[in-house]
């Protein structure tokens, strides 16, 4: 199945949990699947902060399992919080 496909149904059927910095899709897709990271303009106007921003969530999926597929939007409030506070909100959320 080609990755839009999988990233359709990860949309469509799957889990949606949100909070003030994330809203996050999810589901266990069965194959390896490499995450995917949203951080708008909306965050931040610098391409810099947008991509640390990208990094450092990427760095906390990382734990997940590989065959969770995993769709990430980063919401403004993001500025606001540490590296350990992301950690704790998004592990919060997926578990």
């Amino acid at each position: 199945m080609p990755a839009a496909d999988i990233f359709h149904t990860i949309r469509t059927r799957g889990m949606r949990v949100s909070s003030s910095a994330f809203s996050v899709y999810y589901k266990d897709v069965g194959t390896h699947i490499r995450p995917r990271v949203v951080v708008s303009q909306k965050v931040d106007k610098r391409a810099t902060v947008r991509n640390r921003l990208r990094r450092q969530i990427r760095e906390i999926i990382k734990t997940l399992s590989p065959t969770l597929g995993v769709i990430v939007i980063a919401k403004p409030s993001i500025l606001d919080k540490s590296f350990a506070e992301m950690k704790k909100e998004l592990l919060g959320l997926i578990h």
